[in-house]
């Protein structure tokens, strides 16, 4: 399957209308095919972008936080700076945005992570403690539940209906020793119940100059399939990403062969600009010269592959494995501006990379396999 996309303009449609297409999208949804071993390098080539700095409001974005193909027909695009939702077709069209700011039951404060399983969209607060909020295609409000932890969760994902993973980063006095550790759990999506820690990394925090770097080292990338597995992954060495039942038990270790290099003067400073918008003071903690080794994880669950982003922010790569931990294929990208710190959405129907401290304004990116001769 190939998606085409063209530059949006503004459609000024009734909401019957557009529940309407969505819902054509729903009944002819496709996951996007691939052949494993079809070739060892595949390239994702960008084939449209969304985003302006100026010009009509929907695609004047504040800050993206996240942005997934729900269907083969709708892209949903999560706005933290807004706090909305915004929906598009996938010829490129703005369909409709919903802002749920506020205090109500079904609304939120501070939306920072968007996750997707089935026919539900989930929107989980940056809040302590923290809370979901959760919806159907047509973002109509289905349930909201606050999570039995006093730490924002991050990576939030789905491994069934009933099932949400994720870590928590923790700092805490044990015996009058500073500690700052971090857990990967496994909550319940209906009571919020934590279920399970499937891993836990800590250690004592020498002095309030190194808080950050430690705040750093114990980053997680957590992703989830249906079929029963956690994938979690540091962003430090070995370049491994353990595979969790949903038990607790280690099922299996993969083992990426990642070559690092040296980054760029002006992804280093990004990343310094990003950290200190979204966290506040660094201390005297600096980015690394090196790439990073893996930067997240993502699932396409219908066709059970697991991707693993690593390397650049600017330029990242991508090795997918399949269920039962053979490498399929590797992936680069093309056609990206190589000046902006990008984050993934890849799903079931599509790839999209987003902004996550843009050079120039916030905008996403819509790629798609480059054609094979």
């Amino acid at each position: 399957m190939k998606l085409f996309f063209l530059r949006m303009r503004v459609l000024c449609c009734c909401k019957e209308s557009i529940a309407a297409i969505i819902a054509i999208g729903i009944a002819c949804q496709s996951p996007v095919q691939i052949t494993p071993n079809e070739e060892l390098m595949r390239t994702l080539i960008v084939i449209d972008s969304i985003g302006v700095e100026y010009g009509e409001p929907e695609e004047v974005f504040g800050n993206i936080t996240g942005a997934l193909f729900i269907n083969d027909s709708t892209i949903v695009v999560l706005d933290k700076g807004y706090q909305e939702l915004r929906v598009f077709d996938s010829s490129g069209k703005h369909m409709f945005s919903q802002n749920n700011n506020g205090n109500g039951p079904y609304e939120y404060r501070d939306a920072e992570n968007i996750a997707f399983y089935d026919s539900t969209i989930g929107i989980f607060e940056s809040k302590r403690p923290p809370r979901a909020v959760f919806f159907d295609q047509f973002l109509s409000p289905v349930n909201s539940v606050t999570f039995e932890t006093n730490r924002s969760i991050d990576d939030p994902c789905f491994v069934n209906r009933n099932t949400v993973a994720g870590y928590y980063r923790f700092y805490k006095l044990i015996d009058d020793i500073p500690v700052i550790g971090s857990e990967v759990c496994l909550w319940d999506a209906v009571t919020g119940q934590k279920n399970i820690v499937l891993f836990s990394d800590s250690h004592e925090l020498n002095s309030l100059d190194d808080g950050y770097d430690s705040f750093v080292s114990l980053e997680v990338s957590v992703a989830a399939s249906s079929f029963g597995y956690i994938y979690t992954a540091s962003n430090q060495s070995p370049s491994e990403v353990l595979v969790y039942s949903v038990d607790g038990f280690l099922e299996d270790t993969l083992h990426c062969d990642i070559q690092e290099e040296l980054r760029s003067l002006e992804e280093i400073e990004q990343e310094l600009i990003w950290r200190k918008l979204r966290d506040g003071d660094l201390g005297s903690w600096s980015p690394s010269e090196r790439e990073p080794e893996i930067t997240s994880l993502h699932v396409q669950d219908s066709l059970g592959l697991l991707w693993v982003s690593h390397g650049s922010y600017f330029n990242p790569s991508f090795q997918v494995f399949e269920i039962n931990g053979d490498l399929a294929f590797t992936v680069k990208c093309e056609g990206l501006p190589g000046n902006e710190l990008l984050k993934f959405g890849i799903s079931d129907y599509g790839f999209i990379a987003y902004t996550i401290c843009p050079s120039d304004y916030p905008r996403l990116y819509i790629l798609d396999f480059e054609q094979q001769n």
